[in-house]
């Protein structure tokens, strides 16, 4: 009787009704976001030096097939990310942009693997999450145009989603930056003299006192953030 009470009261817990503003304001946040990552990885160059210039790319095991368009056709690709990054921020037939988005962004993550980054990981996977979420029940087109009815409020589990997955990024990069090269300041010091030429950075950037301050530290916040 106890066992049944508590999945009982559990299960009312994780679907509870509860506000849905947070998933609102995230969805216009998110798509704005991914437009910007979209039209800038024009602007800066990243699409042409990743996925234009390369004779050869490094595609995941099982995925060989998947390779970028030819001549300049992935910066269509790319314009039709940055297109629907903002139909997810408005809201517009949200459900079929986001599968839209999800898919091609899919197709970039999986055909050069060189340019691996864990974030790309997570923005593929929270695309994919937010597929089966309500995001577009309140303060979207698709409720101004009457194609969905409004909502102010979404189950429990959404927010403990969310939650979840952000517990899960941070533990496991803070056990990721335990290995020696990082430990020693080899990494931290690597990573920060890449990313200027200016002297006074790079001298900034070659005291050991920096950039083991910036190794540890990146290490305390994935490992405080969470329960702070």
């Amino acid at each position: 009787v106890n066992l049944s009470s508590n999945n009982a009261g559990c299960l009312k817990f994780i679907f509870k009704s509860i506000d849905n503003s947070p998933l609102v304001v995230f969805r216009i946040f998110f798509g704005f976001l991914i437009a910007c990552e979209s039209f800038g990885a024009i602007i800066t160059g990243w699409v042409k030096k990743v996925l234009i210039d390369p004779q050869f790319t490094f595609s995941f095991i099982g995925l060989e097939w998947l390779q970028p368009l030819p001549n300049n056709l992935m910066y269509v690709y790319f314009i039709i990310m940055g297109l629907v990054g903002i139909c997810i921020m408005l809201g517009f037939k949200y459900i079929y942009a986001i599968i839209v988005y999800t898919l091609l962004w899919a197709g970039v993550y999986f055909m050069q693997k060189s340019s691996y980054n864990n974030h790309y990981y997570l923005l593929l996977l929270i695309s994919f999450c937010m597929i089966f979420l309500p995001a577009n029940r309140y303060y979207s087109l698709d409720v101004r145009f009457g194609f969905i009815n409004r909502k102010l409020n979404m189950p429990r589990w959404v927010s403990l989603l969310f939650i979840t997955q952000i517990i899960i990024v941070y533990f496991y990069a803070s056990i990721a930056k335990l290995y020696p090269d990082w430990l020693d300041g080899t990494f931290t010091r690597n990573l920060l003299q890449g990313t200027t030429s200016r002297p006074f950075f790079l001298e900034l950037f070659s005291q050991k006192w920096f950039y083991m301050f910036i190794a540890y530290a990146g290490i305390l916040f994935d490992l405080l953030v969470v329960p702070m």
